[in-house]
């Protein structure tokens, strides 16, 4: 759940960089920040509404993995085998990523 927004690079001799009503690399950057403001606001909201849910999490390596929601997870406890697909209770979150264990 990673939402990416960019400024737009005008490019010679595209069809994009003739069009009228460009607007300045300012506003661009500043709509940018706007979208990603609100981005990391729904992505918190989110992630807090997932607290104490229990979820399919796939261990990627040393007992973290991700959500189907492409969210990181620490996972408490002993270690689990990579590549190893588990139900995994959300019991917080650290540092923008969730923390759980194993049920």
């Amino acid at each position: 759940m990673h939402e990416h927004a960019y400024t737009f690079s005008l490019r010679p001799d595209t069809v994009a960089a003739t069009l009228p009503n460009q607007i300045s690399r300012a506003i661009s950057k500043k709509r940018v920040k706007i979208i990603t403001d609100i981005a990391k606001t729904n992505r918190a909201e989110f992630m807090q509404h997932q607290i104490g849910k229990t979820v399919s999490v796939l261990i990627e390596e040393n007992n973290i993995g991700r959500t189907p929601d492409d969210i990181d997870v620490k996972v408490n406890g002993p270690m689990i085998p990579n590549k190893t697909i588990c139900n995994i209770k959300l019991i917080g979150m650290q540092d923008g990523v969730f923390v759980g264990t194993k049920e």
